[in-house]
C-alpha cells in the first residue's frame, strides 16, 4: 500500500515538473513584415492595418514611398487620404516575416484597389550580383524599371544610350530584374510604345552601391502632381521625381 502511494507521489511529482517547464518556454518570436508602400497617385495617403496607421511619421506624398514594419500573413489593409477618416479602398496582403527575407513593395496607381499591386524586391540578389563584380562595385548600383502608370500604356525605357538599360514594351505593372548601372548622373527616356511619342527625357543621380527602384507615374497630359515622371527610390526613400521635362 505504501509503495502505490509513493508512486502515485512520484508520478505527480513528475507532471508538475513538466507542467512548469512547459510554461518556462518561450513563446515564439512573431516578426513583422518590411513593406516599401509606394504612392503614385497625386494625393498624399495614410496606410492602414486593421485600422490603425502604418505610416507613423507622416502621410505618403505624391510620388512618395514609405518603408514601414507591419503584420506578417494575410491581412486587410485600408487606404485613407490625409486626415480622411473614410476607405479610400481596401485591399489584402499576405506577406512573409523578416525572418524570411522576402521584400516587396505595395505600389499605389490610384483610388482602387485593382489600381494598386505588390512586386517582389530582390534586393540580396541585386546586393549579391553587386558584390560579385569586384572589377567594378566601387563604380556601379543596380537598377530596376516598374511600370506604375495605369494610363499611360506599354512603355519604352532608356536609360543612357540603350546601351545601359534598354526596356521595349513594358505594360502597366511590369517589373524587371535588377541591372548594373554607373554611378553619376545617367540619362532616363520614356516612350510610347505604340508610335514611339517621348513621355519623358530628364537626368537621374546614382550613388555607388545602391539598390534602386524607378518607377512612372502620373499620365500623359496631366499636371502637377499628375504629370507623367519618374520617382526613384531606395530603402523606402524617395530620391528624387520629376514630371514630363
Amino acid at each position: 500500500m505504501n509503495i502505490r502511494i509513493y508512486i502515485i507521489l512520484f508520478c505527480v511529482l513528475v507532471t508538475s515538473l513538466w507542467a512548469c517547464n512547459k510554461k518556462d518556454i518561450a513563446p515564439k518570436a512573431a516578426y513583422p513584415a518590411y513593406l516599401d508602400v509606394v504612392n503614385t497617385t497625386a494625393d498624399t495617403l495614410n496606410f492602414l492595418v486593421n485600422n490603425s496607421r502604418q505610416n507613423s511619421f507622416s502621410g505618403i506624398y505624391p510620388a512618395g514611398a514609405y518603408g514601414l514594419y507591419t503584420p506578417a500573413g494575410s491581412q486587410t489593409y485600408e487606404i485613407r487620404k490625409e486626415r480622411s477618416a473614410v476607405n479610400l479602398f481596401t485591399g489584402t496582403y499576405n506577406l512573409a516575416d523578416t525572418s524570411k527575407y522576402i521584400y516587396k513593395s505595395l505600389f499605389i496607381a490610384g483610388e482602387s484597389a485593382d489600381k494598386t499591386f505588390i512586386t517582389i524586391d530582390s534586393i540580396a540578389l541585386a546586393a549579391a550580383t553587386l558584390a560579385k563584380d569586384t572589377l567594378h562595385v566601387d563604380t556601379i548600383a543596380m537598377l530596376r524599371f516598374v511600370h506604375a502608370s495605369y494610363t499611360s500604356g506599354n512603355l519604352h525605357v532608356v536609360v543612357d544610350k540603350g546601351d545601359t538599360i534598354n526596356i521595349a514594351n513594358a505594360a502597366y505593372k511590369y517589373q524587371s530584374q535588377y541591372f548594373k548601372v554607373y554611378m553619376g548622373t545617367r540619362t532616363i527616356k520614356i516612350y510610347q510604345a505604340t508610335d514611339n511619342t517621348q513621355l519623358l527625357d530628364t537626368t537621374l543621380t546614382l550613388q555607388q552601391g545602391l539598390i534602386y527602384t524607378l518607377f512612372s507615374k502620373g499620365f500623359k497630359g496631366g499636371k502637377g502632381d499628375n504629370a507623367f515622371g519618374v520617382g526613384l527610390m531606395t530603402n523606402g526613400g524617395i530620391v528624387t521625381a520629376t514630371g514630363t521635362q
